[in-house]
């Protein structure tokens, strides 16, 4: 299913400048890595069937155009957004609201997914304690989500987040990490590899989102200046994502669709597919545009703190908020994306964005960001595809 990123490619290629100038005449181009929620993505091109998937379904429908681009590893996708490679990327708010902005890159979301119920932890050997971190430090993915996990479990434990030392290990490869080392370190990782590590029987767990609600909340995020001329595409990835939910909510579909959610990830054998079963229980889906458009414009995420609605992630430093009962990022300085619904952005997610990023625990010191290019203003969309309701 994710961070607080400076780091990024120095410099374009020429075959990525070239890249730059032709993506968005070549269809949207969405990024997704492993993660529950986010597996719809590569999910919704195999059913009901390959030649007729809910996705090419949609883009006939709509006329849009959609490539759904695996990437192993989180930050690589994120970074391939700044970079201008793709169009829109599975993300979390953190992310969202720290990097691109971080790079001057405008983006918006356009779909929230799920938020995390359990589905990121930190673990450390059998008999650990939270406290045990000072002097062990921990094995994450620098920049991700993990780092926030880990920033927000300090403050509730009353421990310095800068005197846990962070090592960088892609978010991919921590579960094999802990499970292969004879002497257990400690990490901190996101489903499906929690699930692998809580039922190795060798780790003990903690902390986890379940201790955090609301506060890790998983989306698609596009460049504001990949919107015009993919209205169609937009239109058809929202509602292709419902249709594959709407599916799957069925009796008679559900297994079926979840063996093809666990097979974006070869998870494929019945064990495989009992395992990633427990993952999808840790993770809050919005399954409906009804349900997502209740989160999107009710009280759920000012719950942690902030009163008001923002829907929309700027080029901003989150730090210009003049109170802590105030969150107006995002709101000045652009046009609303007219159609898209509005989003209540947790305050103390942003506050804690900017102080983890002033603090240096989740960002290199000395990395300057990436030049992007001038997104400017956010054209509009001409409907809001949440209004459009999944087929029966």
């Amino acid at each position: 299913m994710k961070t607080f990123l400076r780091h990024i490619l120095s410099s374009l290629t020429l075959a990525s400048l070239a890249l730059l100038t032709t993506t968005a005449n070549a269809g949207l181009k969405v990024a997704w890595t492993p993660y529950p929620s986010w597996q719809v993505l590569p999910a919704m091109t195999l059913l009901p069937s390959k030649d007729n998937s809910f996705l090419a379904q949609r883009m006939k429908e709509t006329g849009g155009k959609v490539e759904i681009v695996p990437f192993k590893e989180y930050v690589p996708s994120i970074t391939s957004l700044v970079a201008g490679q793709i169009d829109a990327c599975a993300m979390t708010i953190q992310e969202a609201l720290s990097f691109p902005t971080d790079s001057g890159i405008p983006v918006t979301i356009i779909l929230v997914t799920s938020s995390s119920n359990g589905n990121d932890a930190i673990f450390g050997p059998v008999g650990s304690k939270f406290k045990d971190l000072v002097a062990n430090g921990i094995i994450l993915e620098e920049f991700s989500v993990s780092q926030f996990l880990v920033y927000e479990a300090c403050r509730q434990n009353g421990i310095e987040p800068k005197s846990v030392a962070v090592r960088n290990t892609p978010g991919d490869e921590i579960a094999k990490v802990f499970l292969n080392a004879k002497k257990k370190p400690f990490v901190a990782t996101w489903n499906p590899h929690v699930v692998r590590i809580e039922e190795s029987g060798q780790a003990a767990t903690l902390f986890t989102s379940k201790q955090m609600p609301g506060q890790i909340v998983d989306t698609i995020v596009i460049r504001n200046d990949r919107i015009k001329g993919n209205e169609s595409a937009i239109e058809a990835f929202v509602k292709a994502y419902f249709d594959y939910l709407n599916h799957w909510g069925k009796r008679e579909n559900g297994d079926r669709a979840l063996r093809a959610l666990a097979s974006t990830v070869d998870m494929r054998t019945p064990e495989d597919v009992e395992l990633f079963r427990k993952t999808v229980e840790t993770t809050r889906f919005y399954r409906t545009p009804a349900e997502t458009a209740a989160l999107m414009e009710g009280p759920e995420l000012r719950a942690t703190g902030c009163a008001h609605p923002v829907w929309r992630v700027q080029g901003r430093e989150a730090g210009n908020l003049p109170r802590r009962d105030r969150c107006d990022v995002g709101e000045e300085g652009g046009r609303e994306v007219k159609g898209l619904r509005r989003m209540n952005f947790s305050h103390h997610v942003m506050a804690s964005a900017v102080t983890m990023r002033r603090n240096r625990f989740l960002g290199s010191a000395g990395v300057p960001p990436a030049k992007g290019p001038d997104a400017g203003g956010t054209p509009a969309l001409p409907a809001n595809p949440l209004q459009h309701p999944s087929p029966a």
